[in-house]
């Protein structure tokens, strides 16, 4: 849906509550993909550009890269990753929201060896509580970076 302003925001009727559409580069390099919320009943979903169809969740691992699993996905209250670390390395574990503007970084500095957990509390970084939609969790580790995406819900 294209706004008055021309922005590719929206919101669009229903007949179950107001949907808002937002227009993301959830990959960048590829064409422009539709987030749609619809806040009346917690829901989510993501119009992927890249013929592979509507998903919301943790995409899986390719080979050779750090596996990582974000939940609960949908969450309303706080949302945990877990991954391993190969060897003692800096690793960044990030909150991006559909427009990829980092949110908060949930997590910073050399970790040791091993499986680790972290969690966010779904507050931005002024100690804001984040508006429901669609982010992802970006944890760069031994030189790789991955994403998982996941829901926000009033």
């Amino acid at each position: 849906a294209q706004s008055d302003d021309g922005s590719g925001s929206g919101s669009l009727g229903s007949g179950l509550g107001s949907v808002g559409v937002e227009v993301a580069l959830i990959d960048p390099g590829s064409d422009p993909d539709l987030v749609v919320t619809n806040a009346t009943q917690n829901k989510v979903a993501v119009l992927l550009n890249n013929g592979l169809g509507s998903q919301v969740g943790t995409p899986s691992p390719t080979a050779g890269s750090i596996a990582m699993l974000g939940y609960p996905n949908p969450t309303l209250s706080s949302y945990r990753v877990s991954f391993p670390v190969p060897a003692s390395s800096p690793v960044m574990v990030s909150i991006v929201d559909a427009s990829g503007r980092r949110v908060k970084t949930v997590d910073s500095g050399v970790l040791p060896a091993g499986s680790h957990t972290t969690a966010w509390d779904l507050l931005d970084r002024d100690g804001l509580r984040v508006a429901p939609g669609m982010y992802f969790c970006e944890v760069r580790v031994a030189g790789q970076v991955v994403r998982s995406r996941f829901a926000v819900l009033r």
